[in-house]
């Protein structure tokens, strides 16, 4: 039989160091969605955010940037508003493996967010950003053209610029 101080060195070891080695992920919160065994990407869209004080009625808000590499895919997936987005994304994802990548994060008002490296490939369909905003609207916006953008989330809704 084990030793009472041995069962709570395992089960701490357990817990602490997958912690840990999270604590030491570098991406600030962005989560990619699928496994690849092979890259596609041959660059790095670098999107640079920018959190509002009051930002989405001064709730946190949530983001996905969708890169497609289907045609028939973004053909439903580019005609969501992004409530309907956010409703189907689950659904969306599953059905659809290897089809597109997510990448999401979710920022809260005023938060300072370093820049964001988004590996890309020459393959991608179309690249969608969809934001979960509290107040009604379309929410989404084509990425496809912008290699440096500058992303700046308001009140009510968010601008995408070319940044220089």
């Amino acid at each position: 039989m084990i030793p009472l101080s041995a069962r709570w060195f395992r089960l701490l070891s357990v817990l602490v160091v997958p912690t840990l080695v999270a604590c030491g992920n570098t991406n600030y919160g962005i989560q990619r969605l699928g496994i690849r065994t092979i890259s596609r990407h041959s660059a790095d869209m670098v999107l640079r955010i920018g959190v509002a004080q009051r930002a989405n009625l001064n709730r946190p808000v949530r983001v996905d940037l969708v890169l497609i590499y289907d045609s028939t895919l973004l053909e439903t997936v580019g005609a969501f508003a992004a409530a309907e987005w956010f409703e189907e994304r689950d659904l969306t994802i599953s059905d659809n493996f290897g089809k597109m990548d997510v990448f999401t994060w979710e920022w809260v008002p005023g938060q300072a967010v370093p820049s964001q490296a988004v590996p890309i490939s020459e393959r991608v369909a179309v690249a969608l950003l969809f934001a979960d905003y509290d107040s009604p609207g379309e929410h989404r916006v084509k990425l496809n053209h912008l290699r440096n953008a500058l992303v700046e989330f308001g009140e009510r809704g968010f601008e995408v610029r070319q940044k220089q």
